[in-house]
């Protein structure tokens, strides 16, 4: 029997990626639903979708109403959130999605407690001895050179959104406001940027880095991909420290001592996931194995390349309808 996976944020890339490859290669194991915000005829994954529903946002006071009466309803088996909000809105060990049987992919409530601020999951990862960047507060930067630089990025925000660079003097002039927001204030980091893609199952962490050689309104379109021992061991650490899911990603910096440190961390699959499974590492396939508890074995997908390899990403049009 088919096993039924509803997946939400349909919109986004990696919904596409993993509803291209349910279509493509998993089609005699799932029946693939989708929901968005968005009509399905504005979503490209929709086109292999066997059903679509249009959603609230997760700010909505019934948002979560009505998607537990979508599991219940279709039966729903396993539920893949893909934006931040989402996954904290139903964790792995939510006691009403556990009562219908239906299996989260995020990761557990305590977990999510830590992930959903990133003040407080730097704050966590530092007593864990896991690197992260030095955070600073108005009044240290009031007393240093105005001229220095810093990174500055809700608590709360997930991805790159609201966060750029600042000088100390900037930050300085807008001080008063600054300490009336939840605002994270560190040290600007070195690039490279590098989004490391982990694997996390059954006993194994393994582990992909991937470096943004040319982005475009956000949207990485040509990477270099390499697996690098150094990386790997970071990604184990930090398994071994966060309960977290199958499937997720973080991003790694240098420090001013020339150290990879955490810059960030995403509980879930990627908008560059894609990238890597073209290079021949794919975690979507691993974690649709996984997931489903197929008799398959998830590190086949998963290839231990030497060396470099690099992607370029091109865009198609759908018609949809």
């Amino acid at each position: 029997m088919k096993q039924r996976i509803l997946i939400s944020a349909a919109g986004t890339a990696a919904a596409f990626h993993l509803a291209e490859l349910i279509k493509t290669k998993f089609g005699e194991h799932f029946s693939l639903y989708l929901c968005d915000t968005n009509p399905r005829h504005l979503v490209a994954s929709a086109v292999f979708a066997d059903g679509f529903f249009q959603v609230l946002p997760v700010t909505n006071g019934d948002f979560r109403g009505r998607m537990v009466e979508i599991f219940r309803k279709e039966q729903i088996n396993i539920y893949v959130p893909l934006i931040d909000k989402d996954i904290y809105s139903f964790p792995a060990d939510d006691p009403e999605l556990v009562a219908l049987g239906v299996k989260s992919v995020a990761p557990p409530a305590k977990s999510a407690l830590v992930l959903r601020n990133k003040r407080t999951l730097a704050e966590h990862l530092r007593t864990k001895t896991i690197r992260v960047p030095r955070t600073f507060t108005v009044e240290e930067i009031a007393a240093a050179n105005p001229e220095t630089e810093y990174f500055v990025k809700p608590e709360d925000g997930w991805g790159s959104s609201g966060a750029s660079s600042m000088t100390g003097r900037r930050i300085n002039e807008s001080a008063e406001q600054i300490s009336g927001t939840r605002i994270l204030i560190q040290e600007l980091c070195q690039s490279p940027e590098l989004t490391v893609e982990v694997y996390n199952a059954r006993g194994k962490v393994l582990a992909v880095a991937r470096e943004r050689l040319e982005t475009k309104s956000g949207v990485c379109t040509k990477a270099r991909l390499s697996i690098d021992p150094d990386i790997t061991a970071f990604a184990e650490k930090l398994c071994r420290e966060i309960e977290l899911p199958v499937a997720f990603c973080f991003q790694v910096m240098k420090n001013g001592a020339d150290d990879w440190v955490l810059t960030d961390l995403n509980p879930r699959l990627g908008a560059g996931t894609s990238l890597s499974s073209t290079a021949g590492w794919s975690l979507a396939e691993a974690a649709l194995v996984t997931w489903a508890n197929l008799p398959t074995d998830p590190l086949h997908s998963l290839e231990q390349f030497h060396g470099e390899r690099f992607v370029v990403r091109a865009y198609r049009e759908i018609r949809t309808k």
